[in-house]
């Protein structure tokens, strides 16, 4: 701005005629976007946050008969996003299809005239603190629907398909969300206001640069502690799902789970609790309901910054679960239903924009498998948020 208006200010005679210039330099500057453009800062905020941060996973992992994973974060996705679990990669027959939905996508929730990103993002708060899922074309053995694999055709192959309805109750890691205004707009806006007016304060030539990397340095190490803040908070989603076998009938299975997901440092740990209840059949005792629950844990972090992708890194995770039968005295084959227990480890690739892939180990001692014996199993798979299209469009 000065060198603009150097010519002008030279040339002016008097103060008055300086003020003048003055004036019309300084509306230039605040009018100016990268001074003034509060939601770009915004913006950048958000996707500066680590991607662990963000908790979300796009393929109902929890409740997905054809993932591979174990663990599912409590964060919904922002408008829509598309993810694949493939057991043959070059093959989609075993394929199961997720199709990921925000709330707010089904009302639209862009930006606002003349509004800030916070204001927009407050417009329907409730309704994104609500999403579902979609899953269909996996191919799944009979046992992932019952439970019960100690019986002749347990391992045979079915089509599948699920979904599922989640509610985050507690929490919004989103720096938009309302949550978060006495941080951003008190606390971090006031230090931004404080560094902003001592700047002016006289300090001898020769330490002005050193004056003002120090208040930049304090500006961002605030910011810092903001992102960190938010990263760790605390955030809780409960969650409804069915899961059917597509050509088999009287072969469902209804969940109910509680996702949990806390900071602390670097890593997420996060925690799945899951009640379930599915359609089981007997050749003597006939149908009757086999009831479970799971216990997920897991440490989730972000490894590798700007490795693959700039800006983005790649997300490990390293996840348990044990599933223990709740009906072992009622269920007519008692025996065939035994408690499991499963590692895995995961590493999510970085892809574009917003792209991930995905690619997962499974350990498991499966007791309740035919062939009585421990196995690992291996696949790969791809996420997109279709959101991150959105927001390029709009940047046009």
């Amino acid at each position: 701005m000065q060198g603009e208006f150097a010519t002008e200010l030279a040339g002016a005679v008097g103060p008055n005629a300086r003020e003048v210039i003055y004036r019309r330099m300084l509306q230039r500057f605040i009018a100016d976007k990268r001074f003034a453009d509060y939601d770009t800062a915004l913006a950048a905020l958000v996707d500066e946050l680590p991607e662990s941060a963000t908790a979300q996973s796009t393929n109902a992992t929890s409740t997905n008969p054809g993932t591979n994973e174990l663990i599912e974060r409590s964060g919904l996705t922002r408008l829509i996003a598309l993810s694949g679990d493939f057991r043959k990669v070059f093959s989609a027959n075993d394929s199961a299809i997720s199709v990921n939905l925000n709330a707010v996508a089904l009302v639209g929730g862009g930006t606002v005239a003349n509004r800030s990103a916070q204001f927009a993002y407050a417009t329907h708060e409730s309704l994104r603190r609500i999403g579902g899922t979609v899953t269909f074309g996996g191919k799944i053995p009979e046992k992932e629907i019952t439970g019960i694999s100690g019986v002749p055709g347990a391992e045979v192959l079915f089509d599948a398909m699920s979904w599922d309805v989640k509610v985050r109750v507690v929490g919004d890691r989103d720096p938009r969300a309302s949550r978060w205004y006495p941080l951003l707009l008190g606390k971090l806006g006031t230090r931004t206001e404080l560094l902003t007016r001592i700047q002016g304060i006289p300090v001898p030539n020769e330490d002005v640069g050193t004056f003002l990397a120090a208040a930049n340095a304090l500006l961002g190490q605030a910011l810092t502690d903001a992102k960190n803040q938010i990263a760790s908070s605390l955030q809780v989603s409960v969650k409804a799902a069915g899961a059917h076998l597509t050509n088999v009938e009287g072969k469902n299975k209804y969940s109910f789970l509680v996702l949990l997901d806390k900071g602390f440092a670097s890593a997420d740990f996060t925690l799945n609790m899951k009640y379930s209840v599915a359609d089981a059949t007997d050749p003597v005792a006939g149908a009757f309901k086999a009831k479970d629950f799971e216990t997920s844990a897991a440490l989730v972090g972000s490894i590798m910054d700007d490795a693959i992708v700039t800006g983005r890194s790649t997300e490990l995770s390293v996840s348990f679960k044990a599933k223990a039968p709740l009906d072992k005295s009622a269920a007519p084959i008692a025996a065939d239903r035994k408690s499991t227990y499963h590692l895995n480890a995961t590493v999510a690739l970085p892809f574009q924009l917003k792209a991930k892939i995905p690619i997962s180990l499974t350990w498991s001692n499966d007791p309740n498998n035919l062939t009585k014996q421990k196995y690992v199993s291996g696949q790969i798979g791809v996420a997109y948020d279709f959101g991150a299209i959105w927001q390029a469009l709009k940047a046009q």
